[in-house]
């Protein structure tokens, strides 16, 4: 880092995870919140008269997943061969069997 401020160049560290958390600045500037007990990117634009808010966290894995499986039309046995395959919780109505969809 010496090297380039004697060269005058516009350089920064490369932060991992851990120094984004532990970053004064942004700490200061909210860029990184603890929002429900989760460690999240806060709202980067400050908007005066609009300013935003964090009114959920982002989903767990898959928390979403059956519901838009379902409003793309998946039911029954594809759904629940679906959601297995990702490694989610199958349905307890929707029984798994071997194959895969469109198999007979």
């Amino acid at each position: 880092m010496a090297a380039f401020a004697e060269a005058e160049a516009a350089t920064g560290p490369v932060y991992d995870i851990a120094d984004i958390a532990a970053d004064q600045h942004l700490q200061e500037r909210e860029a990184i919140v603890r929002h429900d007990g989760i460690l999240m990117q806060g709202l980067i634009a400050k908007l005066s008269r609009t300013p935003g808010t964090l009114r959920l966290p982002a989903p767990a894995k898959g928390e979403h997943t059956e519901a838009v499986l379902r409003e793309a039309g998946y039911e029954g046995e594809p759904l629940a061969r679906l959601l297995a395959r990702a490694g989610l919780s199958v349905p307890a109505a929707a029984p798994v069997s071997a194959g895969e969809p469109g198999e007979s």
